[in-house]
């Protein structure tokens, strides 16, 4: 979880709200990683969910990254919940950071775990 923090902090230091997101394996290897890169990429889909869905999917050979986890620092907007989705991610963690998206608060951190149960397979 730290290092999906230390991704959003380089998504905001970078001028892009700051999101950073992780794609691990339950043996606590991380295969993708993700940070927001719109403006950097001038690319409204660089999410940073979708960047890490991308990290992972060429580094593993598959677009299915079954019974895999994703770390966000910020809860999907709906194209990434759709790419989630479709990449048959199997669990979602979310690491709430932010009292709002134009302001990184480090303080306030909890944690919340959701299950995705996506009959996709």
């Amino acid at each position: 979880m730290q290092q999906a923090i230390s991704l959003a902090k380089e998504a905001a230091v970078k001028g892009d709200v700051p999101v950073g997101a992780l794609v691990v394996h339950d043996s606590g290897n991380v295969v993708g990683r993700g940070a927001n890169l719109r403006e950097q990429d001038n690319d409204p889909t660089a999410h940073a969910e979708i960047v890490a869905i991308r990290n992972a999917a060429k580094k593993l050979g598959n677009y299915r990254l079954d019974d895999l986890t994703m770390v966000v620092t910020l809860e999907p907007c709906g194209m990434c919940a759709g790419a989630i989705a479709q990449s048959r991610i199997k669990r979602l963690v979310l690491v709430h950071l932010m009292k709002s998206t134009a302001q990184l608060d480090l303080s306030g951190i909890y944690f919340g775990i959701q299950e995705l149960s996506i009959n996709q397979r």
